[in-house]
């Protein structure tokens, strides 16, 4: 199977999207530095049963688009080739990056159309990445060029502003909504030495949120407290689960 070809468009749009900024290590990334990774791996394509076990596993439609925006984000080199083929597992952090590459993905759209719809404007741009790529002009000037051709670029946000997540993941600090040490019963939290640190985002689930569990301590299976039966740590009291329900689901007491 051979590899999708990006165009510069393309290649552009994921980058200027998505904060100019590699997706797996967070740190800032040049235009001529970036290459595109598949959050979903390509060779998904040539496997029909792996592509349709991953994407039964991650809620998304048969006719996912493994080669379209919503599947796409800036990576540097080293990182791309680190992370390789791997299907990643679906927890919190690689659901959170999915979710909002999927939101993007439209915006991605419109800046590709934006540049190849309009055919004087699409030789500016040809000519622009030839010279980047050739080193006769900096990032900067590219920012400043495009300024003039596209709305002003996201702000690269400042390092304070990113929490790196469980896996390498990160996030922006003012996309959480709760945070503090996992509110397990056991010293240790799973897989850990010590008590995590947690971060919870709007789109997990409100009774996520409010179990206030590192994922792999809700994901542990335990005897519940409450109606002795063996099931996740997270649905202790969870109604259609737990077999001794909280009479507050909402507020998660009874």
């Amino acid at each position: 199977m051979s590899k999708y070809k990006f165009t510069l468009p393309e290649r552009y749009a994921v980058w200027h999207c998505h904060e100019q900024r590699c997706w797996i290590c967070c740190k800032p990334l040049d235009f001529e530095d970036a290459t595109i990774d598949h959050f979903f791996p390509e060779n998904l394509l040539a496997n029909c049963d792996l592509r349709t076990k991953t994407l039964n596993e991650w809620g998304l439609p048969e006719d996912f688009n493994i080669n379209g925006p919503e599947n796409w984000l800036p990576c540097h080199a080293s990182c791309n080739q680190k992370k390789g083929i791997i299907v990643l597992d679906f927890i919190p952090g690689t659901f959170f990056v999915l979710r909002k590459l999927m939101k993007r993905a439209e915006e991605v759209r419109r800046t590709i159309s934006g540049i190849t719809s309009n055919a004087s404007k699409a030789k500016i741009f040809v000519s622009i990445f030839s010279s980047l790529e050739n080193k006769s002009i900096s990032t900067d000037d590219l920012q400043d060029m495009f300024s003039k051709l596209l709305k002003k670029s996201a702000p690269v946000p400042d390092p304070d502003e990113v929490l790196l997540l469980d896996g390498g993941y990160w996030v922006f600090r003012k996309d959480v909504v709760r945070e503090g040490k996992c509110q397990c019963e056991r010293d240790r939290c799973v897989g850990s030495t010590d008590k995590i640190h947690c971060y919870f985002r709007p789109e997990l689930s409100p009774w996520v949120i409010k179990t206030g569990l590192y994922w792999k301590c809700y994901d542990e299976i335990v005897q519940c407290s409450r109606c002795l039966a063996q099931h996740k740590r997270g649905h202790t009291g969870k109604d259609g689960v737990c077999g001794k329900p909280y009479r507050d689901q909402e507020s998660q007491t009874d």
